[in-house]
């Protein structure tokens, strides 16, 4: 039993994360507990309406998920960049990777949980020798969508050939508008112009094309620069844009955020507005299965020992960890998402799973 100090008085989390918000909500007769339920909309804006939930069974859609919505594949920790701020430390000297048994068996996994969105990525995923061979296989099991993120470096017309009859959009990591300050990030001189090369390739083919732009001191001050070259130049829309702060996990720890900028409410394809809150999981190049590709202070499982099934369960049956205001804003630091960031806290530190 854990007990959450609020400004409105203490809620007694008896059950597990989700289960005891369902219980508050379904069990509401006082004032007092309707304080705490505004306390815990205010917290946490996806549960913004909790209280007009009539059944538990609703309820227990939107907190624990109505299936898988998001699944990451990071099919190899080799990367031909070593990026400042990589939250999976991936560099050309590291070599774990996923067998395309393994990656199979992850995606078969994941359709039987739900008709999920699926990301191809690493380090980067085009170094995997058998990208091809994972995206086919995604394609035929009808997942909502795929998408490869890539750095683009090893992006040729011969690549996009192969992919082009899976209909995979492209994500591109680019962090400036400048040559100078992107290649100080990656670390690899001329990456910059391998990169938007590899956008205009692949735009040229007619792939559906996102860019992710991740914002630190290093690049601080050039967001509205990067956004209009990137629009004007790369002709890539604003609405596929996405602007975010570096995140506090892995190489990132040691990199600071850059203040005062407004970011993009550009979302990945599968992010809509549908009332349900669906579920995330990464698989790493390790093996190791992930809440989210962030969330790496709480490995679930292995694929190469559990089933993405005994994951999410494991999720829901979690009980909550101690509350700790220095944890809630760990949580916002290491993750981009208000679902990943209340499930990181429900779940506590290292080692607490």
């Amino acid at each position: 039993m854990v007990t959450l100090e609020t400004t409105s008085g203490p809620i007694v989390l008896e059950r597990n994360f989700a289960d005891s918000i369902i219980h508050l909500v379904t069990e509401t007769t006082t004032g007092e507990d309707k304080k705490r339920i505004s306390f815990m909309e205010k917290q946490y804006p996806q549960l913004e309406g909790i209280a007009a939930f009539e059944t538990s069974a609703e309820l227990s859609g939107l907190l624990k998920g109505a299936a898988l919505g998001m699944l990451f594949v990071e099919m190899t920790s080799q990367c031909n960049e070593s990026c400042i701020h990589c939250y999976a430390e991936s560099s050309p000297e590291r070599s774990e990777s996923l067998s395309l048994d393994e990656i199979r068996t992850g995606l078969n996994q994941a359709r039987g949980l739900g008709r999920a969105f699926v990301q191809f990525t690493g380090g980067d995923p085009l170094i995997h020798p058998q990208l091809v061979d994972a995206v086919a296989c995604a394609h035929s099991l009808d997942f909502a969508g795929i998408e490869i993120y890539t750095n683009g470096i090893l992006l040729s017309d011969k690549l996009l050939e192969k992919l082009k009859p899976f209909s995979p959009d492209i994500a591109f990591s680019l962090y400036s508008h400048d040559a100078a300050t992107h290649d100080a990030i990656t670390t690899l001189s001329g990456s910059f112009q391998r990169t938007t090369d590899a956008i205009r390739r692949a735009k040229a083919a007619d792939f559906g094309v996102r860019i992710g732009v991740i914002l630190m001191q290093e690049n601080a001050g050039q967001a509205a620069e990067t956004r209009d070259y990137i629009v004007d130049h790369l002709k890539i829309d604003e609405a596929d844009i996405r602007f975010d702060p570096v995140k506090k996990t892995g190489r990132g720890i040691d990199v600071k955020s850059s203040e005062g900028v407004t970011f993009s409410a550009a979302h990945l394809p599968d992010r809509k507005q549908t009332g349900r809150r669906n579920g995330k999981l990464c698989i790493a190049s390790d093996g190791t299965i992930y809440p989210c590709i962030f969330s790496r202070q709480n490995p679930l499982g292995n694929i190469r020992h559990n089933s993405l099934q005994e994951m999410m369960d494991r999720l829901n049956r979690q009980t909550v960890a101690e509350p700790s205001a220095s944890h809630w804003q760990s949580c916002k630091e290491r993750l981009s998402c208000m679902d990943c960031q209340m499930i990181a806290y429900a779940l506590g530190g290292e080692g607490h799973v």
